[in-house]
């Protein structure tokens, strides 16, 4: 017996993070006395009495595909070109940030919030934040592959601003400017635990027309899970 438990003990100690707390509970989901999620729950609220989207949330990655219409007509020729070489310089592939397609709802981001702030931190270990401290967006903000972003509050819908985005990935295969500008609606439905975003797009560099999308994830009651990325870039190199 004791030659069991010290196998058990060094088998455990042996998992990897993830699989050794499966079974903990996340504290912020409200929860029926069985302990299951409670979906007839009133949707929770942070402090400053606005929904409270702290948590793991977890989604199917959204596929967009621009029409040409979308597109600029020089951009529809370059998406051909890159369709026909699988993509091989996205950055994606080559664990490298990537750009607004990584703040596509899709797979897992945890999300910290403050009555200031709001954090979305992505299952590639990068992120983004929003600002909620009633700032205005910079005229000329740093540019980044996450961009400069402002929130507020419509009743309980949270608006963003994002702009100041450096040269990136909006939607492989298509490629984005720094002239990029993203307006994000965040509502949480309470029914369901989802959260969706509504999006309008403009890019007036490689988009001939704004477009628009949503997207959903819902909250996981189960640990963060980092994704795990294998570098492609030698299998493009080969012959």
């Amino acid at each position: 017996m004791k030659l069991f438990l010290a196998v058990l003990i060094l088998f455990a100690g042996a998992m990897p993070a993830a699989a050794q707390w499966l079974d903990r509970p996340w504290p912020d989901i409200p929860r029926t006395a069985d302990g299951a999620p409670d979906l007839g729950a009133p949707a929770p609220r942070g402090p400053d009495g606005h929904p409270d989207f702290n948590g793991v949330w977890r989604g199917s990655t959204p596929l967009v595909r621009l029409d040409t219409e979308t597109l600029q007509p020089w951009v529809a020729d370059l998406v051909r070109q890159r369709q026909l070489e699988y993509y091989r310089t996205r950055p994606f592939y080559r664990c490298l940030p990537s750009g607004p397609e990584s703040q596509q709802f899709g797979g897992w981001k945890r999300i910290v919030q403050s009555p200031s702030t709001i954090a979305i931190l992505n299952e590639n270990l990068t992120h983004r934040v929003i600002h909620l401290d009633g700032r205005e967006l910079e005229a000329d903000p740093l540019t980044t592959w996450a961009g400069y972003s402002v929130g507020r509050w419509d009743g309980d819908t949270l608006v963003v601003d994002t702009i100041g985005f450096a040269a990136g990935v909006l939607s492989p295969p298509t490629r984005n400017s720094e002239q990029l500008h993203i307006v994000e609606r965040f509502t949480l439905d309470p029914g369901t635990m989802a959260l969706r975003r509504d999006y309008s797009v403009t890019d007036p560099v490689y988009l001939a027309e704004p477009y628009a999308s949503y997207d959903v994830m819902y909250l996981s009651d189960v640990p963060f899970q980092r994704e795990t990325c294998i570098d492609m870039t030698p299998e493009f190199q080969q012959d």
